[in-house]
């Protein structure tokens, strides 16, 4: 993961959107500076500044920070709550689940967003489990935190648990009203940040995503980025509806809380994966609870979602090109390798097997896959990316340096635009001035003796294009 965090470009338009707030005056604003993940990557960049260090990929490294919280908070909800719950299955597949590897390859806030919910939550759970005072007290100060972070969900999550423990006949009185008191005066601040941050309340309660295909889209997102674990969460919640195994009132209100997140994730307006991030310790701790002794044999179907992955890289890659004819023989070679390693799936075991072994063999199954095919794609098309390819050319064909060279352009994408913005700025005297045209490789190619053409993988249009550079 760590090498991963330095091999692949950043490939969401957030992810330039960001960094590009990050670099401008204006971003020091008091919402940007109180929010907490934006402030870490503003002081982590201004860090780098003094050592004139350029490749902003590193500020990922966050990431690690906020997962390695997100696992040991997660350690402690098991604890305060499944005290007797083997926590090394459970935390391995929370650190290698889908949704935590494409959170890694963003700077966006989903795990900094669903790492101050976690610690929010816990800090609930502390309160119905321990008298003390220094639990609310925290309680407070991380829904303050999380709200400062545009993350008004939470508040779902804690009014409906609350709700539940406070019906709780055998709670006292005395904590009852501490807590009520202490749940009103979040309510407050939420209301008052909702006016001072100008946010739509209307939208922010009522606007939600109607749109079949999308909708559809993002339940496909949950199959995929809830591997290797998707599938065996179904035969969960088949044993502890259907079989009443490991029935009990926690257990039920974590399947709500898993609920609730995916309904959140699928019709919110916006797309944001955080839901599904803070969703993830439940998802894993509820099904491990319930199948911890279960012998799995014939129940293991659902492990069949395994094969969406292996699809839908395949689909990903055969996007770029614009005939079948057009493929390299090398791609090929590299679908069927990981058909082949998605056949190592346990459905293909016959014999029962206790849930640590079959998540055993899923999880190498879905490691192999995920590391063959980041192996395979960084080699095949890092070269190809816009970002390396302009600076290799213009050393390797004119002489000229990256740095101490300007652009015309007639067309700027994304990808540009964030990589090269500062080379758009022209001046009187400049040696290494170059006229930039993409062209689609259907038409022919710039037909000029003086200028260069080289093939280009356009990631904002997902296809190959055709860039034309000419010295002027």
């Amino acid at each position: 993961m760590v090498i991963a965090i330095f091999l692949y470009p950043f490939f969401i338009i957030p992810d330039y959107l960001l960094l590009i707030k990050i670099d401008q005056i204006d971003s020091l604003i008091l919402s940007n500076i109180l929010n907490i993940h934006f402030f870490i990557l503003l002081i982590f960049q201004k860090f780098l500044e003094i050592f004139s260090f350029n490749n902003l990929l590193i500020l990922r490294l966050v990431n690690l920070f906020y997962i390695s919280l997100i696992i040991f908070i997660s350690y402690k909800i098991i604890k305060i709550k499944f005290y007797d719950l083997n926590i090394w299955s459970p935390l391995t597949t929370i650190f290698i689940s889908g949704i935590v590897i494409f959170s890694l390859m963003t700077i966006q806030n989903y795990l900094a967003s669903a790492l101050v919910s976690l610690v929010t939550f816990y800090f609930l759970l502390k309160i119905f489990e321990e008298d003390k005072f220094i639990n609310n007290i925290l309680f407070t100060f991380f829904s303050l935190i999380t709200m400062l972070m545009n993350n008004f969900f939470f508040l779902i999550i804690v009014t409906l648990y609350s709700t539940i423990k406070l019906i709780n006949f055998k709670l006292q009185n005395e904590k009852k009203l501490n807590f009520i008191s202490n749940l009103s005066l979040i309510y407050i601040l939420a209301v008052s940040l909702i006016i001072i941050q100008q946010i739509n309340y209307e939208n922010f309660l009522f606007e939600l995503n109607t749109s079949f295909d999308e909708i559809t889209e993002r339940i496909k997102k949950i199959v995929i980025l809830f591997l290797p674990l998707f599938g065996i969460f179904f035969i969960s919640l088949f044993f502890n509806i259907f079989k009443k195994i490991n029935w009990n009132k926690d257990l039920l209100l974590f399947l709500l809380i898993i609920l609730i997140s995916l309904l959140a994730f699928i019709f919110s307006k916006q797309l944001n994966y955080k839901y599904l991030v803070f969703s993830l310790p439940f998802f894993v701790i509820y099904t491990y609870r319930t199948l911890e002794f279960v012998n799995l044999r014939f129940s293991k179907f659902p492990y069949i979602f395994m094969f969406f992955l292996p699809i839908l890289i395949i689909f990903f890659d055969t996007s770029f090109y614009l005939e079948m004819e057009d493929i390299p023989l090398s791609n090929y070679i590299f679908y069927i390798s990981i058909i082949l390693i998605s056949l190592i799936n346990p459905i293909f075991v016959i014999q029962n097997q206790s849930i640590i072994d079959v998540q055993k063999i899923a999880t190498f199954s879905f490691l192999t896959l995920i590391s063959v095919s980041s192996f395979f794609l960084y080699y095949q098309y890092n070269k190809l990316l816009i970002q390396n390819i302009i600076p290799s050319v213009l050393l390797e064909e004119f002489g000229c340096n990256i740095n101490s060279s300007k652009f015309t352009v007639t067309k700027i994408n994304d990808d540009f635009k964030f990589y090269f913005s500062k080379n758009l700025r022209l001046d009187n005297n400049q040696s290494c001035h170059f006229e930039l045209n993409f062209t689609s490789l259907n038409d022919v190619p710039i037909n000029d003796i003086n200028s260069v053409n080289k093939t280009i993988l356009d990631m904002s249009l997902k296809t190959f294009l055709n860039l034309n550079f000419k010295q002027l």
